[in-house]
């Protein structure tokens, strides 16, 4: 659907069959796993998106991504997912972990977090989040 849609593609030349490199991916045929994208590491990162238009999105923008869609599902397991996220290298994934866990009431996570976070974003996430356990807060746009 992206590529019949894409406005940079009003002029490319229709090609039947489709090029094989946009045909769909077998291991993404049942959508992208949004516990498996908040953990994805950068060689995991790599391999997901090679050959995709996909790596258009850095890994830390899809780890964010994904803490927001976390950050908005009732499923208790991402608790954990996102506690994980909480202390990733990127201070965009932290800060929307920090959002998310919020969005879940988890308090006291974020309190230890407090304790050690440096970064002025991530610390203002954080304490936005410990403020409004389970409301929007600030941060979460995608």
């Amino acid at each position: 659907i992206c590529q019949k849609v894409c406005p940079f593609n009003a002029k490319a030349p229709q090609r039947t069959p489709p090029a094989p490199e946009l045909s769909p991916r077998p291991e993404l045929a049942g959508g992208l796993d949004l516990f498996a994208l908040a953990r994805l590491s950068a060689s995991g990162y790599r391999k997901l998106v090679r050959h995709s238009s996909l790596r258009r999105a850095s890994r830390p923008m899809l780890a964010r991504n994904a803490c927001v869609a976390l950050g908005n599902t009732a499923d208790p397991r991402a608790v954990e997912v996102l506690a994980a996220a909480a202390t990733d290298k990127s201070a965009l994934v932290r800060g929307h972990a920090a959002w998310a866990l919020g969005r879940h009431g988890q308090v006291s996570i974020l309190e230890r977090l407090l304790e050690t976070e440096t970064d002025p974003y991530v610390r203002d996430e954080i304490t936005a989040a410990t403020a409004a356990p389970g409301g929007l807060a600030r941060g979460g746009q995608a």
